[in-house]
């Protein structure tokens, strides 16, 4: 199971360091981001307080760093808890390697698609059609915004 993303950040400089995905913790968590967490100095400085080191210049590295902090035995609770504190915009696809079957999904304001394929997924963080699936804006409305998803994802934009 794996996750990318194929553009350059928001914050910082074009670099290696700076690309997606970011690790969170000691690589508890990976994630991609695609939005502008409004908040994300704040949150930085709280979780440099704490400990966590920094290798990027991008709001995306403190989503992955907060939700480690906040990962104890759930990770669709961690994400929960973490997109509380965001401001701004995002859809996000984490994962743990802790949780090896498990990618987590969320969104506000950024779009955010799961296709669905024979015992495949394919994540797309942008509103469009994946085979004959309807698109996002389609689709019925749920109670939260983060969505847990099993199965073998893989994004074919990044093979």
């Amino acid at each position: 199971m794996g996750i990318c993303h194929t553009r350059w950040a928001t914050h910082g400089n074009v670099t290696e360091a700076n690309a997606h995905p970011h690790l969170g913790g000691n690589g508890e968590v990976a994630v991609v981001h695609n939005g502008v967490i409004e908040n994300y100095d704040l949150l930085k400085r709280q979780l440099q307080q704490q400990g966590f080191v920094f290798r990027s210049q991008t709001d995306t590295e403190v989503i992955a760093h907060l939700i480690a902090s906040l990962l104890q035995d759930d990770l669709v609770a961690a994400v929960r808890k973490a997109v509380v504190l965001l401001k701004g915009t995002y859809g996000l696809a984490v994962l743990s390697p802790r949780f090896p079957n498990m990618l987590v999904g969320a969104r506000l304001g950024s779009p955010l698609v799961v296709g669905l394929g024979d015992r495949e997924m394919f994540p797309r963080q942008r509103r469009q059609r994946v085979g004959r699936r309807r698109p996002a804006r389609d689709l019925p409305r749920r109670s939260s915004n983060v969505r847990p998803a099993a199965g073998r994802l893989r994004d074919s934009r990044c093979e």
